[in-house]
């Protein structure tokens, strides 16, 4: 399975009574590719936004950038810290 492939599963997973991905869903996944967020994290957000109740399907696609920026974040303080 690729990169699109295994983030869209996961959006069907994590949102299956209220997704229904259509063609910008699958653009964006591949600028996320593009930009080289790796899939992990972005797995990793959908995962940690997806609470039912809590996070509309909008702030999990928007959500995304800001969870890899932080985690950009972490990686640099940790690399400091060495």
């Amino acid at each position: 399975m690729n990169y699109v492939e295994e983030v869209a599963d996961k959006f069907r997973e994590s949102c299956p009574d209220e997704i229904i991905l259509g063609p910008a869903d699958f653009t964006l996944i591949a600028e996320w590719e593009k930009q080289e967020i790796p899939k992990e994290v972005v797995i990793d957000a959908i995962g940690e936004l997806s609470e039912p109740g809590v996070h509309s399907v909008a702030d999990i696609r928007s959500g995304v950038k800001e969870y890899f920026v932080n985690w950009l974040q972490e990686q640099r303080s940790a690399e400091v810290r060495r």
